[in-house]
Protein backbone atom coordinates (compact mmCIF):
# COMPACT_ATOMS: atom_id res chain seq x y z
CA UNK A 1 0.00 0.00 0.00
CA UNK A 2 2.72 2.28 0.73
CA UNK A 3 4.49 1.65 -2.36
CA UNK A 4 1.21 2.22 -4.11
CA UNK A 5 1.33 5.74 -2.18
CA UNK A 6 4.64 6.59 -2.81
CA UNK A 7 5.64 5.90 -5.93
CA UNK A 8 3.11 8.33 -7.86
CA UNK A 9 4.03 10.71 -5.77
CA UNK A 10 8.37 10.29 -5.90
CA UNK A 11 7.27 10.54 -9.80
CA UNK A 12 5.74 14.08 -9.09
CA UNK A 13 8.42 15.22 -7.31
CA UNK A 14 11.60 14.39 -9.13
CA UNK A 15 11.18 16.95 -11.65
CA UNK A 16 11.12 19.35 -9.32
CA UNK A 17 13.91 18.25 -7.21
CA UNK A 18 16.48 20.46 -9.12
CA UNK A 19 14.65 23.13 -8.47
CA UNK A 20 14.57 22.87 -4.54
CA UNK A 21 18.43 21.99 -5.25
CA UNK A 22 19.15 25.18 -5.99
CA UNK A 23 16.88 27.20 -3.84
CA UNK A 24 18.95 25.53 -1.63
CA UNK A 25 22.02 26.58 -2.32
CA UNK A 26 20.80 30.29 -3.65
CA UNK A 27 19.72 30.71 -0.35
CA UNK A 28 22.82 29.33 1.03
CA UNK A 29 24.96 31.47 -0.30
CA UNK A 30 22.75 34.81 -0.15
CA UNK A 31 22.62 34.21 4.10
CA UNK A 32 26.19 33.26 4.38
CA UNK A 33 26.85 36.38 2.76
CA UNK A 34 24.79 38.61 4.04
CA UNK A 35 26.21 37.57 7.41
CA UNK A 36 30.14 37.84 6.17
CA UNK A 37 29.54 41.30 4.60
CA UNK A 38 27.31 42.39 7.84
CA UNK A 39 24.31 43.27 5.74
CA UNK A 40 22.10 40.95 7.80
CA UNK A 41 21.83 43.70 10.56
CA UNK A 42 19.77 45.19 7.72
CA UNK A 43 16.99 42.10 7.92
CA UNK A 44 14.88 42.51 9.91
CA UNK A 45 13.46 40.10 12.35
CA UNK A 46 9.74 39.38 11.78
CA UNK A 47 6.90 37.48 13.49
CA UNK A 48 4.40 35.03 12.32
CA UNK A 49 0.98 36.10 11.65
CA UNK A 50 -1.35 34.97 14.23
CA UNK A 51 1.09 32.70 16.99
CA UNK A 52 3.59 35.82 17.15
CA UNK A 53 6.63 33.39 16.93
CA UNK A 54 9.53 35.87 16.32
CA UNK A 55 11.77 34.25 13.15
CA UNK A 56 15.67 35.40 13.38
CA UNK A 57 17.02 37.41 10.58
CA UNK A 58 18.99 34.65 9.50
CA UNK A 59 16.25 31.80 8.30
CA UNK A 60 13.47 35.15 7.21
CA UNK A 61 16.49 35.40 4.85
CA UNK A 62 16.82 31.90 3.88
CA UNK A 63 13.13 31.26 3.32
CA UNK A 64 12.51 34.46 2.01
CA UNK A 65 15.21 33.34 -1.09
CA UNK A 66 14.54 29.70 -1.34
CA UNK A 67 10.80 30.47 -1.70
CA UNK A 68 11.60 33.17 -4.52
CA UNK A 69 14.02 30.81 -6.41
CA UNK A 70 10.88 28.04 -6.23
CA UNK A 71 8.56 29.87 -7.12
CA UNK A 72 10.69 31.65 -10.40
CA UNK A 73 12.18 27.60 -10.87
CA UNK A 74 8.35 26.42 -11.10
CA UNK A 75 7.23 29.05 -13.19
CA UNK A 76 9.92 28.80 -15.50
CA UNK A 77 9.61 24.87 -15.91
CA UNK A 78 5.51 25.16 -16.40
CA UNK A 79 6.15 27.82 -19.32
CA UNK A 80 8.98 25.66 -21.03
CA UNK A 81 6.36 22.47 -20.42
CA UNK A 82 3.53 24.36 -22.26
CA UNK A 83 5.39 26.97 -24.04
CA UNK A 84 3.99 26.25 -27.26
CA UNK A 85 0.23 26.90 -25.99
CA UNK A 86 0.83 29.82 -23.89
CA UNK A 87 2.28 31.74 -26.77
CA UNK A 88 -0.81 30.44 -28.84
CA UNK A 89 -3.12 31.94 -26.07
CA UNK A 90 -1.24 35.06 -25.92
CA UNK A 91 -0.74 35.80 -29.51
CA UNK A 92 -4.35 35.65 -29.51
CA UNK A 93 -5.34 37.97 -27.04
CA UNK A 94 -5.62 41.74 -27.75
CA UNK A 95 -2.71 44.00 -27.89
CA UNK A 96 -4.95 45.89 -24.77
CA UNK A 97 -5.34 42.50 -22.88
CA UNK A 98 -1.26 41.63 -23.22
CA UNK A 99 -0.99 45.55 -21.87
CA UNK A 100 -3.27 44.98 -19.15
CA UNK A 101 -1.66 41.71 -17.65
CA UNK A 102 2.26 43.08 -18.26
CA UNK A 103 0.79 46.36 -16.73
CA UNK A 104 -0.79 43.84 -13.51
CA UNK A 105 2.14 41.95 -13.21
CA UNK A 106 4.41 44.77 -13.23
CA UNK A 107 2.38 46.63 -10.52
CA UNK A 108 2.81 43.40 -8.34
CA UNK A 109 6.31 43.52 -8.62
CA UNK A 110 6.38 47.40 -7.84
CA UNK A 111 4.05 46.87 -4.84
CA UNK A 112 6.24 44.01 -3.47
CA UNK A 113 8.91 45.97 -3.75
CA UNK A 114 7.34 48.60 -1.75
CA UNK A 115 6.29 46.08 0.68
CA UNK A 116 9.81 44.65 1.20
CA UNK A 117 11.24 48.67 1.43
CA UNK A 118 8.11 49.16 4.26
CA UNK A 119 10.57 47.18 6.42
CA UNK A 120 13.61 48.99 6.70
CA UNK A 121 11.64 52.36 6.21
CA UNK A 122 8.82 54.05 7.67
CA UNK A 123 6.31 55.46 5.28
CA UNK A 124 2.37 55.13 5.15
CA UNK A 125 1.24 52.17 4.22
CA UNK A 126 -1.83 53.31 1.93
CA UNK A 127 1.27 53.97 -0.42
CA UNK A 128 1.70 50.46 -1.57
CA UNK A 129 -1.80 49.71 -2.86
CA UNK A 130 -1.97 53.33 -4.18
CA UNK A 131 1.74 52.72 -5.76
CA UNK A 132 -0.10 49.06 -7.42
CA UNK A 133 -3.19 50.74 -8.60
CA UNK A 134 -1.00 54.23 -10.02
CA UNK A 135 1.84 51.49 -11.79
CA UNK A 136 -0.70 49.50 -13.46
CA UNK A 137 -1.92 51.68 -15.66
CA UNK A 138 1.16 53.74 -16.47
CA UNK A 139 2.90 50.24 -16.95
CA UNK A 140 0.25 48.98 -19.41
CA UNK A 141 0.35 52.37 -21.35
CA UNK A 142 4.05 52.09 -21.69
CA UNK A 143 3.59 48.17 -23.06
CA UNK A 144 0.98 49.55 -25.30
CA UNK A 145 3.23 52.21 -26.97
CA UNK A 146 6.28 50.25 -27.21
CA UNK A 147 4.02 47.43 -29.03
CA UNK A 148 2.51 50.19 -31.64
CA UNK A 149 5.57 51.93 -31.65
CA UNK A 150 6.85 51.01 -35.26
CA UNK A 151 3.28 51.59 -36.53
CA UNK A 152 2.64 54.52 -39.40
CA UNK A 153 -0.74 56.29 -39.23
CA UNK A 154 -1.72 58.26 -42.04
CA UNK A 155 -4.37 60.49 -40.52
CA UNK A 156 -2.90 64.00 -39.98
CA UNK A 157 -4.57 63.86 -36.43
CA UNK A 158 -2.24 63.59 -33.37
CA UNK A 159 -4.91 62.16 -31.27
CA UNK A 160 -6.22 59.82 -33.29
CA UNK A 161 -2.36 58.42 -34.20
CA UNK A 162 -2.46 57.91 -30.53
CA UNK A 163 -5.63 55.85 -30.49
CA UNK A 164 -4.37 53.82 -33.26
CA UNK A 165 -1.01 53.12 -32.05
CA UNK A 166 -2.39 52.36 -28.54
CA UNK A 167 -4.47 49.97 -29.71
CA UNK A 168 -7.68 52.36 -28.37
CA UNK A 169 -8.92 53.11 -31.73
CA UNK A 170 -9.30 48.64 -32.68
CA UNK A 171 -10.59 47.84 -29.00
CA UNK A 172 -12.92 50.47 -29.06
CA UNK A 173 -15.01 48.13 -31.31
CA UNK A 174 -13.43 45.13 -30.62
CA UNK A 175 -13.91 44.71 -27.07
CA UNK A 176 -16.04 47.10 -25.81
CA UNK A 177 -17.11 45.96 -22.73
CA UNK A 178 -13.74 45.02 -21.80
CA UNK A 179 -12.37 49.02 -22.39
CA UNK A 180 -14.99 50.68 -20.55
CA UNK A 181 -14.35 48.44 -17.92
CA UNK A 182 -10.42 49.31 -18.51
CA UNK A 183 -11.55 53.30 -19.12
CA UNK A 184 -13.89 53.15 -15.78
CA UNK A 185 -10.89 51.97 -13.83
CA UNK A 186 -8.33 54.66 -14.98
CA UNK A 187 -10.93 57.26 -14.09
CA UNK A 188 -11.75 55.73 -10.76
CA UNK A 189 -8.58 55.77 -9.73
CA UNK A 190 -8.39 59.80 -10.87
CA UNK A 191 -11.43 60.58 -9.28
CA UNK A 192 -10.93 58.22 -5.51
CA UNK A 193 -7.43 61.12 -5.81
CA UNK A 194 -9.30 63.95 -5.90
CA UNK A 195 -12.28 63.07 -3.62
CA UNK A 196 -9.26 62.13 -1.07
CA UNK A 197 -7.66 65.62 -1.26
CA UNK A 198 -11.05 67.68 -1.87
CA UNK A 199 -11.98 65.82 1.54
CA UNK A 200 -8.50 66.86 3.35
CA UNK A 201 -8.95 70.30 1.79
CA UNK A 202 -12.18 71.47 2.82
CA UNK A 203 -12.94 68.71 6.34
CA UNK A 204 -8.98 68.70 7.55
CA UNK A 205 -9.10 64.84 7.76
CA UNK A 206 -10.23 61.95 5.92
CA UNK A 207 -11.91 58.73 6.00
CA UNK A 208 -10.51 55.60 3.69
CA UNK A 209 -13.92 54.85 2.76
CA UNK A 210 -14.76 57.72 1.20
CA UNK A 211 -12.51 57.92 -1.75
CA UNK A 212 -12.89 53.99 -2.39
CA UNK A 213 -16.85 54.38 -1.97
CA UNK A 214 -16.29 57.71 -4.26
CA UNK A 215 -14.26 55.15 -6.60
CA UNK A 216 -16.54 52.25 -7.12
CA UNK A 217 -19.27 54.72 -8.03
CA UNK A 218 -17.29 56.50 -10.52
CA UNK A 219 -16.05 53.42 -12.04
CA UNK A 220 -19.60 51.93 -12.21
CA UNK A 221 -21.11 55.49 -13.89
CA UNK A 222 -18.05 55.60 -16.48
CA UNK A 223 -17.74 52.43 -17.23
CA UNK A 224 -21.60 52.71 -18.32
CA UNK A 225 -21.11 56.06 -19.80
CA UNK A 226 -18.56 54.77 -22.08
CA UNK A 227 -19.59 51.48 -23.38
CA UNK A 228 -23.04 53.34 -24.15
CA UNK A 229 -20.83 55.76 -26.53
CA UNK A 230 -18.51 52.54 -27.92
CA UNK A 231 -21.76 51.00 -29.14
CA UNK A 232 -23.91 54.36 -30.26
CA UNK A 233 -20.52 55.21 -32.19
CA UNK A 234 -19.75 51.62 -33.39
CA UNK A 235 -20.74 50.70 -37.27
CA UNK A 236 -20.78 47.86 -39.51
CA UNK A 237 -19.45 48.02 -42.38
CA UNK A 238 -20.39 45.39 -45.04
CA UNK A 239 -17.67 46.47 -48.04
CA UNK A 240 -15.59 43.29 -47.25
CA UNK A 241 -17.01 40.03 -49.08
CA UNK A 242 -16.73 36.44 -49.15
CA UNK A 243 -15.41 35.50 -52.17
CA UNK A 244 -15.22 31.90 -51.54
CA UNK A 245 -14.22 29.86 -48.73
CA UNK A 246 -11.87 26.43 -49.28
CA UNK A 247 -9.85 23.74 -47.96
CA UNK A 248 -6.96 22.89 -49.15
CA UNK A 249 -5.49 18.74 -49.52
CA UNK A 250 -2.10 19.69 -49.03
CA UNK A 251 -2.33 21.10 -45.37
CA UNK A 252 -4.61 21.65 -42.43
CA UNK A 253 -6.94 24.59 -41.96
CA UNK A 254 -8.85 26.16 -44.61
CA UNK A 255 -8.60 29.54 -46.77
CA UNK A 256 -10.77 32.52 -46.50
CA UNK A 257 -10.90 34.81 -50.07
CA UNK A 258 -12.38 38.41 -49.54
CA UNK A 259 -13.08 41.02 -52.16
CA UNK A 260 -13.09 44.72 -51.56
CA UNK A 261 -15.98 46.63 -52.99
CA UNK A 262 -15.20 49.66 -51.23
CA UNK A 263 -14.29 53.04 -53.67
CA UNK A 264 -11.21 52.99 -51.67
CA UNK A 265 -8.31 51.05 -50.14
CA UNK A 266 -8.92 49.24 -46.63
CA UNK A 267 -5.45 48.70 -44.87
CA UNK A 268 -5.78 44.96 -43.70
CA UNK A 269 -2.80 45.12 -41.50
CA UNK A 270 -2.86 43.86 -37.81
CA UNK A 271 -6.40 43.16 -38.29
CA UNK A 272 -8.23 40.72 -36.06
CA UNK A 273 -11.14 38.71 -36.83
CA UNK A 274 -14.30 37.09 -34.91
CA UNK A 275 -15.63 33.93 -35.58
CA UNK A 276 -19.52 33.68 -35.27
CA UNK A 277 -18.40 32.35 -32.07
CA UNK A 278 -16.65 35.34 -30.74
CA UNK A 279 -13.65 33.43 -30.75
CA UNK A 280 -11.02 36.00 -32.05
CA UNK A 281 -7.70 35.17 -34.30
CA UNK A 282 -4.89 37.32 -36.03
CA UNK A 283 -5.05 37.80 -39.90
CA UNK A 284 -1.20 36.70 -40.13
CA UNK A 285 -1.38 39.63 -43.14
CA UNK A 286 0.10 42.96 -43.82
CA UNK A 287 -2.32 43.63 -47.37
CA UNK A 288 -3.31 47.30 -48.26
CA UNK A 289 -6.88 45.84 -50.32
CA UNK A 290 -7.09 48.00 -52.85
CA UNK A 291 -10.95 48.75 -54.80
CA UNK A 292 -12.06 45.36 -56.13
CA UNK A 293 -9.15 43.43 -54.96
CA UNK A 294 -9.06 40.09 -53.33
CA UNK A 295 -7.20 38.83 -50.95
CA UNK A 296 -6.60 35.21 -49.29
CA UNK A 297 -5.87 34.15 -45.93
CA UNK A 298 -5.61 30.79 -43.99
CA UNK A 299 -8.17 30.39 -40.96
CA UNK A 300 -7.35 27.27 -38.99
CA UNK A 301 -10.07 24.29 -38.59
CA UNK A 302 -11.87 25.64 -35.15
CA UNK A 303 -13.35 28.84 -37.06
CA UNK A 304 -16.67 28.76 -36.99
CA UNK A 305 -18.43 30.03 -39.84
CA UNK A 306 -22.11 28.83 -39.13
CA UNK A 307 -24.25 31.24 -37.92
CA UNK A 308 -24.57 31.45 -33.93
CA UNK A 309 -27.87 33.08 -31.80
CA UNK A 310 -26.39 31.35 -28.55
CA UNK A 311 -27.05 34.56 -25.76
CA UNK A 312 -27.06 35.08 -22.09
CA UNK A 313 -30.34 36.79 -20.45
CA UNK A 314 -29.00 38.98 -17.99
CA UNK A 315 -31.16 41.01 -15.13
CA UNK A 316 -33.10 44.07 -16.03
CA UNK A 317 -34.27 42.61 -19.51
CA UNK A 318 -30.09 43.00 -20.84
CA UNK A 319 -29.11 40.39 -22.76
CA UNK A 320 -25.60 39.14 -23.35
CA UNK A 321 -24.37 37.77 -26.86
CA UNK A 322 -21.80 34.86 -26.64
CA UNK A 323 -22.31 34.31 -31.08
CA UNK A 324 -23.27 36.15 -34.05
CA UNK A 325 -24.67 35.61 -37.54
CA UNK A 326 -21.09 35.98 -39.65
CA UNK A 327 -17.78 36.22 -38.96
CA UNK A 328 -16.17 40.23 -38.48
CA UNK A 329 -13.04 41.93 -38.92
CA UNK A 330 -11.73 44.46 -36.95
CA UNK A 331 -8.75 46.90 -38.77
CA UNK A 332 -6.27 48.42 -36.76
CA UNK A 333 -7.73 52.01 -37.20
CA UNK A 334 -10.83 50.76 -35.79
CA UNK A 335 -13.57 49.80 -38.84
CA UNK A 336 -15.44 46.72 -38.50
CA UNK A 337 -16.46 45.42 -41.15
CA UNK A 338 -19.28 42.23 -41.16
CA UNK A 339 -18.04 39.24 -43.76
CA UNK A 340 -21.19 38.36 -45.75
CA UNK A 341 -21.26 35.74 -49.03
CA UNK A 342 -22.05 37.12 -52.69
CA UNK A 343 -23.47 34.86 -55.36
CA UNK A 344 -22.87 35.08 -59.07
CA UNK A 345 -25.31 37.97 -58.74
CA UNK A 346 -23.35 40.03 -56.23
CA UNK A 347 -25.98 39.77 -53.92
CA UNK A 348 -24.65 39.34 -50.32
CA UNK A 349 -26.56 36.88 -48.02
CA UNK A 350 -25.28 35.28 -44.60
CA UNK A 351 -23.33 32.61 -44.54
CA UNK A 352 -25.95 29.26 -44.63
CA UNK A 353 -22.95 26.27 -44.56
CA UNK A 354 -19.75 26.19 -42.32
CA UNK A 355 -17.44 25.09 -44.78
CA UNK A 356 -17.46 24.26 -48.50
CA UNK A 357 -16.64 20.78 -49.68
CA UNK A 358 -13.06 19.24 -50.00
CA UNK A 359 -12.96 17.25 -53.52
CA UNK A 360 -14.66 14.23 -52.76
CA UNK A 361 -15.73 14.59 -49.53
CA UNK A 362 -18.59 15.65 -48.04
CA UNK A 363 -18.83 18.98 -46.12
CA UNK A 364 -18.34 18.69 -42.42
CA UNK A 365 -20.38 20.82 -40.06
CA UNK A 366 -18.75 22.88 -37.40
CA UNK A 367 -21.01 22.35 -34.76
Amino acid sequence: MAKRVTKPLKKKLTPFLPILLIAGIVATVTTLLFMFTGYMSAVPTVRVPLVEWPISPRYFLFLSVFVVVVVVGGAYRFYRRNQEAILGRWEALSTWSQGTLIGFVSALFFAIGLAIASLFYTFPLYLIPVGFLVAWPLSAAVTLLKVRGGTKEESPSTLRSAFVRTGYAQMKSQESRTLAVLVGFLVAILGGLVIRYATVWYFGTYSLLAPILGGLLVWLLVAMIAYNRYESTTSERTDLVVVKVTAPESRAGRELTVRNEASHSIDLAKSKIRDTEYDLFRLGIDVMLGPGEVCTFEIPDQFSLAPNDDATDLPLGYTLKQGGQTPVIFTQSGEKFTLRRADDSGDHRPFATATEARPGVDPASQD
